[in-house]
């Protein structure tokens, strides 16, 4: 008598190992071969009994992506959000990864973004443009628009929008000149003001208007040219 391969569909000749037909007295209909358990309908009596041996050990949730069974449908969720679903989105390009170090590497070899990357923010106010990294810098600059001056000169309570300009003035309040103009042995206060010294007193006007004014920095230039 013929035996079924519990891996083939088929009968197997017990003297050869050969594989018949699976007659149709050989099957059961339809009706009756029906898993109890997820109700999945099957041809051979096989292919019900390799189908159950997947729910062994009350294993009943099955994932329909990739077959594999859970004892609960919590189980399942967990399994198909962590291996099926990208939940995980680039906001630069849009694209979905599976976790969160996987969108890690992509923006760091696709964008190539640094880990310790800053935003940059931007001045809200009309025709400003000023972007700032630091959030120091941009809260000085927000303070030259709305007037506020929370810093005060130790020697003559001067107010000031920013502590650069503040620390600048102190020093001249003080005295403090470490700072000498190598043309014209000029001493300042900081070196920004040797700079701005030298740009307007000794390299002449080098911006040129097509109206023909002239002026020592290309910001001044922008503003007259609006």
């Amino acid at each position: 008598m013929a035996a079924y391969d519990e891996d083939m569909d088929e009968a197997v000749d017990p003297l050869d190992g050969s594989f018949l037909d699976v007659s149709v007295e050989q099957t059961v209909s339809a009706e009756s071969l029906e898993c109890d358990i997820c109700g999945n309908r099957y041809k051979t009596k096989v292919s019900l009994k390799r189908h159950l041996k997947k729910h062994s050990s009350d294993n009943t949730f099955e994932c329909t992506r990739c077959t594999q069974y859970f004892n609960s449908k919590d189980a399942l969720e967990q399994h198909e959000k962590a291996k099926h679903i990208k939940s995980h989105l680039c906001v630069k390009c849009g694209k979905s990864f599976m976790s969160k170090s996987n969108l890690k590497s992509h923006t760091q070899l696709v964008h190539k973004e640094e880990k310790d990357a800053k935003q940059l923010m931007k001045c809200p106010f009309k025709d400003c443009k000023k972007v700032f990294q630091q959030k120091e810098k941009y809260q000085d600059h927000m303070n030259t628009h709305t007037g506020i001056k929370p810093y005060t000169c130790a020697e003559c309570e001067r107010e000031f929008s920013n502590r650069y300009t503040k620390t600048r003035h102190e020093k001249s309040c003080l005295g403090i000149t470490e700072h000498v103009c190598d043309v014209c042995n000029k001493d300042f206060a900081d070196q920004s003001s040797v700079k701005r010294h030298k740009d307007t007193q000794h390299s002449g006007k080098r911006f040129a208007c097509l109206c023909g004014k002239n002026f020592a920095y290309s910001n001044s230039l922008l503003r007259h040219q609006k």
